[in-house]
């Protein structure tokens, strides 16, 4: 058997690595080719879970929870939806904040819309709560979006979305939770498609200590003091009913005039409430009837919502002759057709806004 030169070793090396080269690169196209082809199948959940710092905390102390979201097989482009706690147990401590995985920035200050907070332009979010509504009210809204410099790029493994960062007051005690809500939910993908299924983890927090005692005693205290007062009351009412008696002899026959005149204004009542009806009901479609297209909503269902996001996304940074470019995502009415960053600042102050959306 001749033995090969030095030349020839290397020739070898080189075909012999080429060929390694080539297995990986197919193998990972078609890895990329199955990825995509699960991508856009609705019927995959996405999870949401929590994670925390301190799971037993104590009255005082300050700790931080971290949702993450669990993209599987989908192409997140837009997230609205909201997280809850227990306000007597728990309280923010800090503004939420959230990651740069869904970044997409307000292009200017907007002004809050009812209980909606638009995020600053330096906040890689679109609406979040306020750490003082959210304290009041115990839930914190949020919406993010994919920016669509990254549409290639949609987070394809598991991310944090946002850090809570909570304290326990000094009366909280025992077990408490924080979830995100099924309801409302809004979850498109890249495909425009609304995500339907979602697989929601609470987190369970076990509070030790606080002041539960001495407001059990208080409770028992108030109980006692309640039952004395209903059976002193209970003796009142006994007396009274023997009055009541007497009295009623008398009033049986007022009362049977006093029916039929409530019969007659009843009828009356009925006949205005149903020509107030009637009258509210032909207002309503007369004002439906001359409705004008909301700015916004680009499929024209009469809601700026999720599907509008996702054909905004679809047609952003493209002009009159691009394939995916839809004259209705022209918001701002650009004599050049562009699609861009002033037509999103429109979407957004119009978002959830129309008669057929569910508020």
């Amino acid at each position: 058997m001749p033995k090969l030169n030095k030349h020839h070793w290397s020739k070898l090396l080189i075909v012999t690595a080429f060929i390694l080269v080539t297995i990986a690169l197919l193998f990972g196209l078609k890895q990329n080719q199955d990825i995509r082809q699960r991508a856009y199948d609705p019927s995959q959940p996405i999870g949401f879970f929590f994670t925390s710092n301190n799971n037993q905390p104590q009255p005082g102390d300050d700790f931080l929870v971290t949702l993450k979201v669990n993209p599987y097989d989908h192409q997140i482009g837009f997230m609205y939806f909201q997280i809850t706690f227990n306000k007597d147990q728990l309280q923010l401590s800090q503004e939420v904040t959230i990651s740069n995985d869904l970044h997409m920035r307000n292009p200017t200050s907007i002004p809050d819309y009812g209980d909606i907070h638009f995020c600053a332009p330096t906040d890689p979010c679109i609406a979040k709560t306020t750490k003082n509504q959210a304290n009041q009210t115990g839930q914190v809204t949020l919406a993010v979006g994919l920016h669509p410099d990254n549409r290639n790029q949609p987070p394809n493994t598991i991310f944090g979305l946002a850090e809570l960062h909570f304290v326990v007051p000094s009366t909280a005690s025992g077990a408490t939770e924080i979830t995100v809500k099924s309801s409302p939910i809004q979850v498109v993908s890249l495909a425009a498609t609304e995500i339907q299924n979602f697989d929601i983890t609470p987190l369970t927090l076990t509070i030790s200590g606080g002041s539960s005692s001495s407001s059990s005693s208080s409770s028992s205290s108030s109980s006692s003091s309640s039952s004395s007062s209903s059976s002193s009351s209970s003796s009142s009412s006994s007396s009274s009913s023997s009055s009541s008696s007497s009295s009623s002899s008398s009033s049986s026959s007022s009362s049977s005039s006093s029916s039929s005149s409530s019969s007659s204004s009843s009828s009356s009542s009925s006949s205005s409430s149903s020509s107030s009806s009637s009258s509210s009901s032909s207002s309503s479609s007369s004002s439906s009837g001359g409705t004008t297209p909301i700015p916004g909503d680009i499929d024209q269902n009469g809601c700026v919502d999720i599907f509008d996001y996702g054909i905004f996304l679809s047609s952003f940074n493209t002009l009159p002759g691009d394939p995916n470019y839809n004259p209705l995502a022209n918001i701002d009415n650009d004599p050049a057709g562009l699609i861009d960053i002033f037509d999103y600042g429109i979407f957004l102050t119009n978002f959830n806004q129309g008669p057929t959306c569910q508020n």
